[in-house]
Parts: C-alpha cells; sequence; structure tokens
C-alpha cells in the first residue's frame, strides 16, 4: 500500500487502512470500489459488505465515502425497505446507498438482488404515481457478523465484496475529521483503483461474472447450485500465466465442462492458486519458491 505521489497524498488514511483492514488484498477491493463510487456504470453487480465488529473503522469508511460522493449523492435505504416503492423511490438520482443491515438475509433479498442488477427500478409516490428509473447507484453494507452458511452461499459469493476490519481497543472518535482534509489525495486514490478495475475487467480476486446475465450465462448443476460460463475464461488463463496472487475464480473452480483446474502451490507466505489445463502448468508460472 505504497503512498500518493504529488500533493494528493493522504498518509493517514491509508495507515487507517493498514491498521484497520485484515489484508492488503482487501484494501485493493476498497479502492476500486471507491473508483466504482466516481463512475455512473454498475456493470459489475456487485456490493461492498463492511464486516466487523463496533469500532473498527467500518464508519470512518462510510464516512469518507459519503464526502467523496457527496451528501446529495447518497441514499441511506435499508435493504429490508427496498420491497416498498415509495422507499426504492429514494434511490433516484443516488450514486451510492450507504446502511447497516440487521439481517444478513436480507442480502439475498429478491428486491436487492433486483436493484444491484441495474435494471429499470419501479417506485412510486403520491405527487408522481408509478414511474421507473435506472440508477447509478453503488451498494455498502455494514454489518457485525456473517454466518458460515451465508459466506458460502454462491448467490452471495458472486456478488458481495467483503471488507473485514480488525476490533480497534480505543478508537479515535475524531478520526474521521482527522482524515477529512485528505479527500483530495482519497480522492485521487479512488481514481487509481478505478483505473486498476478497468484495466483488470472486474474487482481484484474476483472475476467478472455477470450475476444478472450480460456476458455470462447461468447454470444448473446437479445440485441446484448455480454456475457460471465466464466470460473472463482466457483473461483468467493468462493472469495466472504471469502468477497474479490475488485469482481467485470461485465460479469456475466446480464447472467441470470447462477444461480448467486449479494446482495450488505456497509462494512465500501466500496460498497461491495456479491455474492448469490439460495436466500442464500455464508457461511462466514460477514454482520455484516452493
Amino acid at each position: 500500500m505504497a503512498g500518493l505521489n504529488g500533493k494528493y497524498d493522504c498518509p493517514l488514511f491509508l495507515k487507517f487502512l493498514e491498521e484497520s483492514i485484515k489484508s492488503e488484498q482487501e484494501v485493493d477491493i476498497l479502492q476500486e470500489f471507491f473508483g466504482y463510487c466516481l463512475q455512473r456504470k454498475t456493470q459489475y453487480n456487485r456490493f461492498l459488505l463492511l464486516l466487523g465488529a463496533g469500532s473498527g473503522g467500518k464508519s470512518v469508511v462510510s464516512f469518507l465515502l459519503k464526502e467523496m460522493a457527496g451528501e446529495g449523492n447518497c441514499g441511506h435505504v435499508y435493504l429490508e425497505d427496498l420491497a416498498d416503492t415509495g422507499a426504492r423511490a429514494d434511490l433516484e438520482g443516488k450514486w451510492v446507498n450507504i446502511c447497516p443491515v440487521d439481517d444478513v438475509r436480507d442480502m439475498m433479498s429478491p428486491h436487492f438482488k433486483s436493484v444491484l442488477s441495474g435494471e429499470p427500478v419501479l417506485a412510486e409516490i403520491p405527487e408522481r404515481g408509478a414511474f421507473t428509473f435506472i440508477t447509478p447507484c453503488k451498494y455498502v453494507v455494514m454489518s457485525n457478523h456473517l454466518p458460515m452458511e451465508m459466506e458460502d452461499a454462491p448467490d452471495f459469493r458472486i456478488r458481495a465484496l467483503v471488507i473485514r476490519f480488525n476490533y480497534i481497543h480505543e478508537p479515535d472518535p475524531g478520526l474521521p475529521e482527522k482524515i477529512l482534509p485528505e479527500l483530495p489525495g482519497i480522492r485521487e486514490w479512488a481514481r487509481q483503483g478505478l483505473n486498476r478495475l478497468i484495466r483488470n475487467q472486474g474487482f481484484t480476486g474476483h472475476c467478472n461474472r455477470s450475476p444478472g446475465g450480460g456476458q455470462s450465462s447461468a447454470l444448473m448443476d446437479d445440485v441446484g447450485l448455480r454456475k457460471y460460463d465466464c466470460a473472463s475464461y482466457d483473461t483468467c488463463l493468462t493472469r495466472a500465466a504471469m502468477n497474479f496472487a490475488d485469482l481467485e475464480c470461485t465460479g469456475c473452480r466446480k464447472y467441470e465442462p470447462l477444461p480448467l483446474k486449479y494446482d495450488p502451490w505456497v509462494n512465500r507466505e501466500d496460498t497461491i492458486i495456479y491455474m492448469t489445463t490439460g495436466g500442464l502448468s500455464m508457461p511462466g508460472t514460477d514454482r520455484s519458491a516452493v
């Protein structure tokens, strides 16, 4: 997590991320999601889950994201309220929606999946009646816990970007205001994340599989689990050959019709997942450090 160069520096913010978020990969995902919130497109159909006990830094991240996007561009519609057409109307024109969640099952509700897909949203308010709109809204959800059965659910794994926070014993209540002057640097940090997101065609450690359709076609296996014919298959092979340590493709891992399998190796302190075809290692894979 190197600091930014030039006048757009944000050392206090980067230090906060290093101390509060559990892995560097998750910091990269957070950077990409901040950048994702700077554009209108919603093609990745993913939401951000800030996960951790109280006093872990979730509120600091949500505060800074709201400040970066602008208060008027942020909504605070609860997931359980998305079943109400009047509540959905509050998403019109919003770039980011930030809310806590009490019942984690709301993250898999059909109403949330619908608005997450980027498809037209049906809403209704007395002064306008029923109407539809398309929103560029990105969704940030905060929770203190995540049950194992939810974490392993295929529908959850292909939609959620989970950022885990460490518990901070003595949090600084004034930290958000101390970091706020670094907002120009944070915005430039986010732009760098957006550039990487576009260049890699997906978030770090996640293939660009569209749960709502688009470039990917949904299939069903013998036990009813959803599997996806990954549109980024060739890109994944290239990334594997280049030893991308963050490679993880949970969609293709069990999709047997693709001539694809995984071969785990340990490189330094990280577990690297190399992809192989036909039992032969991809060119360029380096196992010298094993």
